[in-house]
């Protein structure tokens, strides 16, 4: 897990960024030749510009939100 607050500024601009994320993983040996794994994650963002709260993460219809969810598997096959 990690967490993550930055300021960036310049004249007239202002950032407050805080981020903040977290990994689960696991491994599974389904036999001596085959591995799975797995990985879950998730993330959130918040930007404050001065007044106006900005989402880092865009969703599959377009618009702006504030999390991020990612899922993976991976399966290894050892010869």
């Amino acid at each position: 897990a990690e967490y993550l607050k930055t300021d960036y500024s310049e004249p007239g601009y202002f950032i407050d960024r805080n981020q903040k994320e977290v990994t689960l993983t696991g491994d599974y040996a389904l036999s001596k030749n085959f591995n799975l794994l797995a990985e879950a994650r998730y993330d959130k963002a918040d930007y404050d510009d001065g007044g106006a709260n900005v989402d880092g993460f865009v969703d599959d219809d377009g618009s702006l939100k504030d999390n991020n969810t990612t899922l993976m598997v991976k399966a290894i096959y050892k010869f």
